[in-house]
């Protein structure tokens, strides 16, 4: 086969021999063009070889003008010779196809490539027939006195011409000076019209082998990138951006090969391994780094350049979301760390002057003292954020922690008070509602007992109810509507004797309320604890309240994001039961995506706990309490992944 589709180069043109032409009429018109002395002595020899001997005859016969009439033939080699390319596909497009596409091919080895033309030859092997190929040949053959061409021979050395004219479009198509666009229009309309084209996918190939050294250049500057990259200390920005450009170079050339490959159902390999090394480099940026900025900025440009790796488009735009969750995460506890610290501060502060402050001012940046602090980092932190709730949330952690170890409901109620008279109208609902319990709940717990002590002053007592009923639901104000009634009934008796029965009364009526009365909701830490409501041991002489059966709870506060701290109880409790989930979390069996979210719990409690302070008698019955429930926390883990 002859390297060239140069159809001036054929021993059909070069001897102004025709397909018929036996081998004596060759000879004779070897001798002809010698005479003339216009054509070297060697190439009108090869020329000659090249039809006499059978082989080599075939592929000049395939590779020449088939099926032609001589006037054809004559008007086909003067556009040739006049070199009007872009009219050929128009004045060929009535043409036998096998004849036109050695026409196109010979443009196409002449001048950079068009897609009109490229366009034009891919049509034309759609309908190129082996049969019609045999039929002609071996027709001509049988004038022209020499031995018949076996089909099968004719099908492979069409295969070979086929391939050759492709590699010709190929070089012609990195010619025209924009191959990755040329190339990517063509593969697009193309597949459109035949997906299945022999032509095509024999062009994808030929144009992959010849982008292989431009490839090699733009994989060495990435790998170079990426070096400088991982020894960065700063301006990671301006490295990726260089990483993106190269990528966008690679893209260019590369993308009709993927978007062919994505046809044929695969992946092409040389941009998946790219895919490959540079989103480890996205991970080791996030993960090692917490550069996260710097491995969205990977990600996005990965998600741009390789959308025809399904499988990578797919990972890639969830890595996207996890990223862009980890920097509003950061961004979060960056606004966040002032309020976690001054709630910290809080926590250290005698209660007596936390109440005097919020009696005072209420929570507002007016009060003195640390919660003037809180109230300033709080509406800071609201001025910045885009969903307040966390803010409100980790508050409300505070109150809670007032109520539940400090057994301090008045002091928490006040907090929680403020904190639902002054809710933003952007704060969800479901927070709202929460605080909203919270209060009412922190009220029970806080005028109940005050109610217990002034059973006997009958005054107090209304005043009481009067601000229970204030937060209370609609069942519990109508139970304490009961319970004012009996003290209206009392106050209206004379008799000391049926003063004493109504007391007692009173009293039942309202350990059983207590007794009815519902748990707290949940925390920020999502672990629910029962209130801390105590009742003395008797409320009248002779008269013992009855003790209820309660669950043993392990209260947790998940800590703010520091290190060095001295954990409370509740947050210590955290850190170890957490440890324990994800220790057994790590040997459950999980996908790619539960994976990413078990590392995203990972370095969260390693920006929590990984750090801190804590007295050792606490760590020893945390442990034990650990060593008690490791049941519990382990179908907690499985839970988390649905397990």
């Amino acid at each position: 086969m002859r390297s060239s589709s140069d159809l001036l180069l054929n021993g059909f043109h070069i001897l102004k021999a025709d397909y018929p032409s036996s081998a004596a009429e060759i000879s004779d018109l070897l001798e002809d063009a010698e005479f003339e002395g216009t054509i070297p002595q060697e190439a009108l020899l090869n020329a000659q070889h090249s039809l006499v001997t059978p082989l080599k005859r075939l592929v000049e016969e395939l590779s020449w003008l088939p099926e032609l009439s001589q006037q054809q033939t004559t008007k086909a080699l003067q556009a040739i010779s006049a070199q009007e390319w872009n009219q050929l596909p128009e004045q060929t497009d009535h043409f036998p196809e096998l004849a036109r596409a050695n026409i196109l091919a010979h443009c196409l080895s002449q001048t950079e490539g068009t897609e009109a033309l490229v366009r034009s030859l891919c049509k034309c092997w759609d309908n190129i027939r082996v049969s019609a190929a045999v039929e002609f040949i071996n027709e001509n053959r049988k004038l022209a006195g020499f031995p018949l061409a076996d089909s099968s021979r004719i099908e492979g050395a069409l295969s070979s011409l086929c391939l050759q004219q492709a590699a010709v479009a190929a070089n012609a198509i990195w010619r025209s000076g924009v191959p990755g666009l040329l190339m990517n229009t063509i593969v697009e309309k193309e597949l459109a019209r035949k997906a299945d084209s022999t032509f095509l996918k024999n062009l994808v190939r030929e144009y992959d082998k010849s982008s292989e050294s431009d490839l090699a250049v733009i994989s060495q500057k990435i790998e170079y990138a990426v070096e400088r990259v991982r020894i960065a200390e700063d301006d990671l920005k301006a490295h990726i951006e260089d990483i993106d450009g190269l990528l966008f170079r690679w893209d260019e050339i590369n993308q009709p090969v993927q978007l062919y490959d994505q046809s044929r159902g695969h992946e092409e390999p040389r941009s998946k391994a790219l895919y490959r090394g540079l989103r480890e480099l996205s991970i080791d940026l996030a993960n090692n780094h917490n550069c996260f900025e710097a491995s969205l900025q990977l990600s996005e440009a990965l998600l741009r350049t390789f959308p025809e790796l399904e499988s990578a488009a797919e990972t890639l735009r969830g890595d996207v979301f996890d990223l862009e969750q980890l920097i509003e995460q950061e961004k979060s506890n960056r606004l966040l760390q002032p309020l976690f610290e001054a709630c910290e501060a809080a926590k250290d502060t005698p209660n007596a002057l936390i109440k005097s402050a919020l009696r005072a001012n209420g929570f507002s940046e007016r009060a003195q003292g640390v919660v003037g602090r809180i109230a300033a980092a709080f509406n800071q932190a609201n001025s910045n954020l885009a969903d307040p709730s966390i803010s409100y949330l980790i508050v409300r952690d505070l109150g809670l922690y007032w109520n539940n170890d400090k057994n301090d409901p008045e002091t928490a109620f006040l907090l929680i008070d403020g904190l639902v008279t002054h809710a933003c109208s952007s704060l969800q609902n479901n927070v709202r509602e929460k605080l909203t319990e919270d209060r009412a709940t922190l009220c029970e717990n806080w005028k109940l007992g005050e109610l217990q002590a002034n059973l006997s002053n009958p005054a107090a007592a209304m005043r009481i109810l009067d601000d229970l009923s204030s937060d209370a639901a609609p069942e519990k104000r109508r139970e304490y509507a009961q319970l004012k009634k009996k003290i209206q009934q009392k106050k209206a008796v004379k008799y000391i004797k049926w003063g004493i029965f109504a007391a007692i009364g009173l009293v039942i009526f309202v350990i059983n309320m207590e007794d009815d009365r519902r748990d707290r909701p949940y925390s920020t830490a999502q672990i629910q604890s029962s209130p801390s409501v105590t009742l003395s041991k008797t409320n009248a002489p002779g008269i013992p309240v009855p003790k209820r059966k309660t669950t043993p709870t392990y209260p947790e506060l998940k800590p703010p994001i520091a290190s060095g701290m001295t954990l409370s109880e509740g947050q210590l409790r955290y850190c170890i039961f957490q440890q324990e989930r994800l220790e057994y979390m790590r040997n459950l069996y999980l996908t790619n995506s539960e994976i990413g979210h078990f590392n995203k719990l990972v370095a969260d409690w390693n920006a929590r706990c990984s750090s801190y302070r804590f007295r050792p008698s606490i760590k020893e019955k945390i442990e034990a309490e650990t060593a008690k429930i490791s049941t519990k926390l382990q179908q907690e883990a499985r839970r988390t992944f649905g397990k």
